[in-house]
């Protein structure tokens, strides 16, 4: 359970908070609109947010939690705070800083980006003790603490509850995808297109969307994968599939400059072979528009959703999902996360059971 008491401390990490300085330790919802943060911490407090209006309680925020530790400080803490016994650590992955003596909730909010993944399994390395002592842990299912001495907090799940309107952003263009070519020469010839979904996919009768995270185009497994979903495309002109680019942004799309991240998943999709004696392109789409959030697109024929575990499918309502015909999530390649109550946690998510 997330919350016992009658409001939540939440504390962010450092890195977002560049330049940001709070009025004290414990400061409002008003002084953080101040801060310029990143999309994901932006998806992640908007969830905190929903959670805690839906439940009436009070929400405010802890700067510098680590100084919190014992003695005068943490007994100054418990003063202010009025009885709030839980603090949501929300965590880009290189630092988790739980207080003394209250419950602790970890969030990974970022682990779609590779970068905070590996930080994060560094520091899973270095104190899993420290991560198997939290009450919980918010939208992950992972263990810690290696295969003979596994510690899993209880997993809940913290999703957005609702989305006001579509989101159109200039990253909506679509860009055609041509197999077989010089790799990344070729990828930035194709992100110099723009091409109508429906013109696309007007005689596909299946159509699998893949929304990529950058931990998911350094996945080996999974960009074969993808690369296997593309390969049935151009073997068989009744299937589509669209791939969304991470971090693909309108600026990454004018000048055909990749991510290191996307280059992986190209070099991947480069060994795919062109159909032989075929006029006709594969019915396969790039863009840098997520689909859950842009839908309805025009696609008049069922979509499946594959998805990498990284993808942080709490950002998106349930409802949201209610558009697909299949939803097929891969766990990332190297974590160490308990099947069963993944499974749990996506199939609450999702509002039906995944494969």
């Amino acid at each position: 359970m997330l919350l016992e008491g009658s409001g939540l401390i939440v504390s962010l990490p450092a890195r977002e908070l560049a330049g940001f300085r709070p009025s004290g330790s414990l400061f409002g919802e008003e002084e953080l609109r101040k801060a310029a943060l990143s999309a994901e911490l932006a998806s992640a407090l908007k969830a905190v947010r929903q959670f805690c209006a839906a439940r009436q309680v009070s929400l405010r925020f802890l700067a510098h939690p680590e100084i919190f530790t014992h003695g005068d400080s943490l007994a100054w803490l418990h003063r202010r705070l009025g009885g709030i016994t839980d603090h949501l650590c929300l965590s880009d992955g290189y630092a988790v800083r739980p207080v003394p003596s209250m419950r602790n909730h970890l969030f990974l909010y970022r682990l779609g980006s590779y970068e905070s993944a590996v930080a994060f399994q560094r520091l899973s390395h270095c104190a899993p003790e420290l991560l198997g002592s939290l009450t919980t842990q918010v939208n992950t299912a992972m263990d810690f603490g290696g295969n003979t001495k596994s510690i899993a907090p209880p997993p809940v799940l913290l999703q957005v509850l609702r989305q006001q309107g579509h989101r159109r952003t200039a990253s909506a263009r679509w860009h055609f995808y041509a197999p077989h070519r010089s790799g990344e020469g070729n990828m930035g010839r194709m992100l110099a297109s723009d091409v109508s979904p429906a013109a696309v996919f007007r005689d596909v009768q299946r159509v699998a969307y893949v929304p990529l995270t950058t931990s998911a185009c350094h996945d080996p497994a999974f960009r074969k994968i993808v690369a296997k979903l593309v390969s049935a495309c151009v073997a068989d002109e009744s299937q589509g599939c669209v791939i969304r680019l991470p971090e693909l942004t309108a600026a990454a799309a004018d000048t055909g400059s990749l991510t290191a991240a996307s280059k992986e998943l190209v070099r991947a999709l480069s060994r795919v072979k062109a159909r032989p004696k075929s006029k006709r392109r594969p019915a396969v789409a790039l863009t840098g528009a997520d689909l859950i959030e842009q839908w309805p697109v025009a696609l008049t024929c069922p979509v499946d959703l594959v998805l990498h575990s990284s993808y942080e499918f709490w950002r998106h309502p349930r409802e949201r999902y209610r558009c697909f015909r299949d939803i097929t999530v891969f766990s990332m390649q190297g974590a160490a996360s308990s099947e069963v109550e993944l499974r749990k946690l996506l199939s609450l998510a999702l509002g039906r059971a995944c494969e």
